[in-house]
């Protein structure tokens, strides 16, 4: 998919520049082949004079052309590029206030599967992109999916607690489908590059595997047998029930390595970082904060301690 749309990018310029090309071509034969008077010179009497006679098809086709770009920069192009930086700038809000909420969910995940005040703040920085650390990582293999979730949202049917799997795939598919919004309201008026960023979470294993759309491959680690499963479902269709423990999530098993999809995810998101802070510098953005996570959590005391901690006793005992 992505290689799909890096060349219809590819395609888009190609046209793009053909058609300022081609008006150049046409001013050219256009003064070639007029009665205007050159400089004295014969390079340029060479370039610019042309002695036969002009094709009259050809000349009005020229001059059709230029019209007709004419008319297009005037009507499409200049109103485009006054639209276009305030749209811009709006996409990138809402790519900025979906950056927050991804980094706030990783955060808070992690915060529950710490033991203690000492190994969160081993994780916790005042610069949100600085808290995927080494000790993030370690951390998040004992992540317990299948725990309560730290949230106040309840099920509608017996208002009993989500647990994380249901938590999760709802909120990145909420995340999922806003990216979509935005790549389809705005695309027109993107810059290339502001597309690559949408894309890098948009066509995210990570994303993708929690927001049910089930088109990249998930490998699941059982012990039982010491073998890596892969399926192309959701990660709540392994964990719907809540005495499936399997295996910790982001644990590595053996030759399947679990942790590497929310490694690849954190890479991307670091990348959206970069890219929203040089935004930042040239535009400004209102919704783009480098602390919205970590002072949420630090300041409102937000988020439980060792409530989703993996327990490999329980899944022995089964």
């Amino acid at each position: 998919m992505q290689k799909t749309v890096n060349k219809e990018e590819k395609l888009l310029n190609i046209v793009k520049y053909a058609i300022h090309i081609i008006f150049i071509v046409c001013i050219y034969l256009t003064i070639r082949w007029s009665d205007w008077p050159t400089v004295n010179n014969i390079f340029f009497e060479y370039l610019f004079v042309h002695k036969g006679e002009v094709d009259s098809a050809a000349l009005n086709t020229v001059t059709g052309y230029i019209t007709g770009y004419v008319v297009y920069i005037f009507t499409v192009s200049i109103p485009d590029l006054k639209r276009k930086k305030p749209i811009r700038k709006l996409a990138m809000e809402k790519i900025a206030i979906i950056y927050n909420k991804s980094v706030y969910l990783l955060l808070l995940m992690c915060k529950n599967c710490c033991q203690n005040e000492i190994e969160w703040n081993k994780v916790i920085r005042k610069n949100d992109i600085e808290c995927f650390n080494d000790d993030f990582f370690s951390i998040m293999k004992k992540f317990d999916i299948t725990a309560k979730a730290d949230t106040i949202y309840l099920h509608k049917e017996n208002r009993t607690p989500l647990n994380w799997s249901e938590y999760l795939c709802g909120k990145y598919e909420e995340i999922y489908d806003d990216l979509d919004k935005i790549f389809l309201q705005y695309q027109y008026y993107l810059d290339n590059e502001d597309i690559e960023i949408i894309n890098k979470l948009r066509y995210s294993k990570y994303l993708d595997a929690f927001s049910r759309k089930g088109t990249q491959l998930m490998n699941m680690a059982i012990d039982v047998d010491g073998y890596g499963y892969y399926d192309n479902l959701p990660i709540q269709a392994f964990y719907s029930k809540t005495n499936n423990k399997l295996s910790p999530i982001f644990a590595d098993n053996g030759k399947v390595k679990n942790s590497k999809m929310l490694v690849e995810y954190i890479i991307e998101l670091k990348e959206v970082y970069l890219y929203l802070t040089r935004f930042k510098e040239k535009c400004g953005l209102e919704s783009f904060h480098e602390d919205f996570a970590s002072s949420k959590l630090i300041n409102n005391n937000i988020g439980h301690l060792g409530s989703s901690i993996f327990d490999l006793k329980s899944v022995t005992k089964e």
